[in-house]
């Protein structure tokens, strides 16, 4: 589960540190596995920056360190507090947080209906955009799926990227360049050269070997022993 909100209260401090506890104002059960949150001034035209740490996470709010970084000295103005929270397993990187919605089963599934999965939970298929990100992913899926209880030892997981067979090159759904699987491409059929094959997955096993890393296949190609890995930018719409 995602959420997001704001919180916004007059905030008086007379060091450059304080502690706040941040209302999320929602029904929750437990308390959420992952908190990401920024804090700015009310009036933007106000000079004040801050930095904020969380501290602690409850089921009803979550306790922050507040630090004012344009100086070193207090405030007496109204602060808004903008949260996103996930319940879950879940990875931050690069100012974006990964999870895998369902931890257990598989489906069969097209780069489409993966996409439509995450759109429907209000986050976006998982792109990569460098190896780093493509081994912090790949080792999420390997370490917290449990593929391995099925009859198959390996998972598939689409990926929002295109692949274009001519250039050889990577694009992200935003349009900027993604990793182009140097070294990480499953051996030893792939990448293939097909005109068509423009679409992007990855074969993940808990141990590496020639039968795991990046496929591309038709846009409409789908795969036996799905997962799907949402994504969402922190700080989309904070």
């Amino acid at each position: 589960m995602t959420s997001r909100g704001s919180w916004k209260q007059p905030s008086f401090s007379q060091k450059s540190k304080t502690k706040l506890q941040i209302l999320y104002r929602l029904c929750l059960s437990k308390a959420p596995d992952f908190v990401y949150a920024v804090a700015k001034p009310s009036n933007q035209s106000l000079p004040f920056e801050f930095s904020l740490v969380v501290l602690e996470m409850n089921s009803g709010s979550f306790l922050v360190e507040l630090e004012r970084v344009d100086q070193a000295s207090g405030w007496d103005t109204m602060i808004t507090v903008d949260w996103f929270l996930y319940t879950g397993i879940a990875l931050v990187h690069g100012k974006r947080v990964f999870w895998l919605p369902d931890l257990s089963e598989t489906k069969t599934m097209n780069q489409e209906q993966s996409a439509i999965y995450c759109t429907n939970r209000g986050a976006e298929l998982a792109d990569i955009a460098d190896k780093e990100t493509y081994k912090l992913i790949y080792n999420h899926i390997a370490e917290s799926h449990m593929y391995n209880t099925k009859i198959r030892s390996f998972v598939h997981a689409w990926l929002a990227s295109k692949y274009n067979p001519q250039t050889r090159n990577v694009t992200q759904s935003n349009g900027e360049p993604g990793f182009n699987g140097y070294g990480k491409w499953r051996q030893p059929s792939f990448p293939s050269s097909g005109i068509n094959d423009t679409v992007l997955a990855v074969r993940v096993r808990d141990y590496d070997s020639q039968d795991s890393g990046l496929l591309n296949f038709p846009p409409k190609q789908a795969l036996g022993a799905c997962t799907v890995v949402c994504s969402m930018k922190l700080l989309r719409n904070l």
